[in-house]
């Protein structure tokens, strides 16, 4: 099993519903899979104060016996951080089923919650098509701490992380295409942070894996999104490839950096 989002970072860090916001994101779309597997057997208690044992029900002993602690690692999808900030009544959202922002209660739009943090851009942004992803490398450190603070795997793998630059898909010069600078740096980024954690703080991380080492089909937006760190031609009949910088720099990164001589 992998797990896939963050921890927010909150609007207002002096604000206590949006710190208590950026903690129920957490709960409910990485604690709820992971505190049963890695933490005390169970959901966390926001989940099992907010969710009736109705529609969630409760795990027993035997439940807990048998999950908490049957993974060998740890393992998390980490293409970027996100943002936080509280509905204007949280109580009451979160004794409200009826309510659209219920269970969590975020008061930022699916789109904002990625983009911003107190109106100020979170990163880089990505393709237009992904209005997700932003590069938030700086926030990556931060991101595994808070996870072996509350967990303290004995390994972390990063199992997805890639950028898809802004509108690659149009580009119709094939050295315009190869020369994928935003993606050069969102790899380079992201790999410094990543080695420092294991250096600077002690963090596990045992591997890193980038999505993806070629152009390939991305979920409804079929060809036009594009993660690769090889080109595909695909009006090819050999769908013939061509290395990216991306790929280049990212090879030397590692050869240099994460191999022992």
């Amino acid at each position: 099993m992998k797990n896939d989002d963050s921890y927010p970072l909150p609007q207002n860090p002096d604000d206590a519903d949006d710190v208590e916001v950026a903690r129920r994101h957490f709960d409910f779309y990485i604690g709820i899979f992971s505190q049963p597997i890695y933490g005390d057997g169970n959901y966390p208690q926001r989940v099992l104060d907010t969710i009736p044992a109705s529609i969630l029900p409760r795990l027993t002993a035997e439940d807990k016996a048998l999950i908490k602690g049957s993974a060998d690692f740890y393992a998390i999808d980490a293409y970027r951080t996100n943002g936080a900030k509280a509905v204007s009544n949280l109580q009451a959202c979160i004794g409200n089923i009826t309510q659209a922002e219920w269970p969590v209660c975020q008061g930022l739009s699916a789109t904002d919650q990625y983009a911003t943090i107190d109106g100020l851009a979170i990163g880089p942004p990505a393709d237009p098509f992904t209005p997700w992803l932003y590069n938030t490398a700086v926030y990556l450190r931060y991101q595994l701490k808070t996870l072996m603070d509350f967990y303290k795997p004995k390994s972390i793998y990063i199992t997805e992380f890639g950028f898809s630059r802004p509108f690659e898909y149009a580009r119709q010069d094939l050295y315009a295409i190869l020369f994928d600078t935003d993606r050069t740096a969102y790899y380079q980024d992201y790999m410094t942070e990543a080695l420092l954690s294991v250096i600077e703080d002690g963090v596990p991380l045992k591997g890193v894996y980038a999505w993806s080492f070629v152009d390939n089909f991305e979920w409804g937006l079929g060809l036009e999104e594009r993660f690769g760190m090889q080109y595909v031609n695909y009006s090819s009949p050999t769908s013939d490839r061509s290395y990216k910088l991306s790929f280049l720099v990212y090879r030397d990164f590692i050869s240099k950096h994460c191999y022992n001589k």
